[in-house]
């Protein structure tokens, strides 16, 4: 959620993505009192693979799946 609300918000790199969350407001809505410093969110990336990465995209996109299509089952084609 961090890197993706960063990425949304304009950043192009760790430390803009830090930048667009010291916002207070965002931090409010995560829940977080306070940011880890770039240093160790970088590191925290480079410890996974690109493997690992494609792996949780894929449960990811099938969570979502199974989620949107219950609604679909049920007779509510459109969530709103």
């Amino acid at each position: 959620m961090f890197t993706l609300v960063g990425i949304i918000g304009g950043a192009t790199s760790m430390a803009k993505v830090c930048g667009v969350w010291s916002d207070s407001v965002l931090r409010k809505i995560a829940g977080w009192n306070k940011l880890p410093v770039e240093t160790t969110i970088a590191r925290l990336f480079k410890e996974v693979t690109e493997k690992q990465i494609n792996q949780f995209e894929s449960v990811t996109h099938k969570l979502r799946g199974q989620i949107w299509r219950r609604p679909i089952v049920q007779g509510h084609p459109k969530l709103g």
